[in-house]
């Protein structure tokens, strides 16, 4: 990547809605009665493989609980990362993903940025790169469960290179073609 290209933190490219870096909910906010055959889906560290999620095989929860955890729903074009367990793991959901919303897992935050200003698949290839991995995980720490300290704190604070949204545009078109 060009590193003369401006830079900006994730908290000034956020979306303007609220909980735009949310993480998900505390773990005894979801229990197993809380699951069902189908309804909204609960993204896990098992569906983050690839730059897109995989939600072949994820838990369900009723779109009432799904809405008891409203800051916790992401939506296409959100980003979701790992924070706690497998750190590293990002990806982001399709526009034209299987379901409408999901809830991230307690070991996963979610990212919506102001596409206005950053195109969210350019920052998951980002976050995703060599560079992005190395300033993601250098806010972890190893004590326990490898975790990334004050999650979305930290996240908050990654810098994202931005050039021109166009650039940005023709850079997702490259790479996509290439994964």
């Amino acid at each position: 990547m060009d590193f003369s290209w401006p830079t900006k933190t994730i908290d000034e490219l956020k979306s303007e809605a609220k909980a735009a870096i949310a993480m998900g909910p505390f773990g005894s906010r979801i229990k197993a009665e809380n699951f069902v055959s189908e309804g909204v889906p609960v993204l896990k560290g098992g569906n983050l493989h690839g730059v897109f999620i995989d939600d072949t095989y994820c838990d369900f929860l009723t779109e009432e609980k799904a809405n008891e955890l409203k800051s916790s729903i992401a939506r296409p074009g959100d980003i979701v990362i790992t924070h706690r367990g497998t750190l590293g793991q990002v990806s982001i959901i399709p526009e034209h993903s299987r379901y409408p919303k999901y809830i991230v897992s307690q070991s996963q935050l979610k990212i919506s940025l102001n596409r206005e200003l950053i195109n969210p698949l350019f920052v998951t290839y980002y976050l995703r790169s060599h560079i992005g991995q190395h300033e993601l995980l250098s806010y972890s720490s190893q004590v326990g469960v490898p975790a990334i300290a004050k999650a979305s704190t930290s996240v908050r604070q990654l810098k994202i290179p931005c050039p021109e949204i166009e650039t940005q545009n023709n850079v997702v078109r490259i790479l996509s073609e290439l994964v």
